[in-house]
């Protein structure tokens, strides 16, 4: 944990001093993985975690940051697996939920996009002030054409982030759009009331 953490914190350079090749332990390949990663050297982050997926394969952190340095590298068909496979692993994480999710919105793949909402969905219900996981949603839904889901997803963004008057604006417009009474109506309907501008004297 202590290298994994160094390794995010520390200019790569620095991590390669502390950790120079030489050191074969376990910690010293996994901060040089996330260095590597950092540097932007793709398929040299991708091996040296491979080859710690394969000391440890069920630790789904390892596949999260394989996933990770894939997608960044704008290869998200490649990281899908490593995605899904963290899932796998850790159902009940809600960022690897909302990760996955995000790499499937990010294969342009309108039959993918289903799937991405019920990843995201399921993070958000145990992590609902994730603004990501609601930017996300709301990206999504709007791909869909789902307008009222999208902007009541983007209130759900702006309220977290106490943005009130933007998740006001939008929650607004989400009524306008979504069916009278249903879940997503009066959720729309408790944004607008809770973000009401207060009256100062």
């Amino acid at each position: 944990m202590k290298a994994k953490l160094e390794a995010f914190l520390n200019p790569p350079q620095q991590t390669f001093i502390e950790y120079p090749e030489s050191d074969r332990s376990y910690p010293a390949r996994y901060a040089r993985a996330i260095a590597y990663y950092r540097e932007t050297e793709t398929d040299k982050a991708v091996k040296a975690i491979d080859a710690l997926i394969a000391e440890q394969p069920n630790n789904p952190y390892l596949y999260e940051l394989k996933g990770q340095v894939l997608f960044e590298a704008g290869r998200p068909k490649e990281a899908e697996p490593a995605h899904r496979r963290s899932v796998e692993l850790k159902p009940d994480a809600p960022l690897l939920r909302i990760n996955l999710g995000q790499t499937l919105i990010a294969l342009d793949d309108k039959t993918r996009l289903d799937e991405a909402i019920t990843d995201i969905n399921r993070a958000l219900t145990v992590e609902p002030d994730n603004a990501l996981g609601w930017r996300l949603l709301s990206e999504a839904y709007d791909t869909k054409g789902m307008d009222g889901e999208a902007r009541l997803a983007t209130a759900e963004q702006n309220f977290y982030l106490g943005q009130m008057q933007d998740a006001r604006t939008f929650a607004i417009r989400a009524r306008q759009l979504l069916k009278r009474d249903t879940p997503e109506w009066r959720r729309a309907t408790d944004i607008v009331l809770s973000s009401k501008p207060r009256r100062t004297s």
